[in-house]
């Protein structure tokens, strides 16, 4: 009898929260587990509130042009 597949994906950012929502998605049987080392995921997308005003805090990249 086969075991299902164990993965773990490391980092509750952007990006790990996608691949733990994909793997699910195409593996079902598998055990996903999805581990954060910050109280909150998103990693440093978030929004916060300042003088009554919601403010976003997105993804931050650098792009290398031609």
């Amino acid at each position: 009898m086969d075991r299902p597949h164990r993965i773990a994906v490391l980092g509750g950012g952007i990006t790990g929260l996608s691949a733990a929502y994909q793997l699910n998605q195409s593996l079902p049987a598998a055990d996903v587990v999805l581990y954060e080392a910050a109280a909150r995921l998103g990693g440093i997308i978030r929004t916060e509130q300042a003088d009554g005003y919601l403010v976003e805090h997105a993804a931050d990249n650098f792009l290398r042009g031609p």
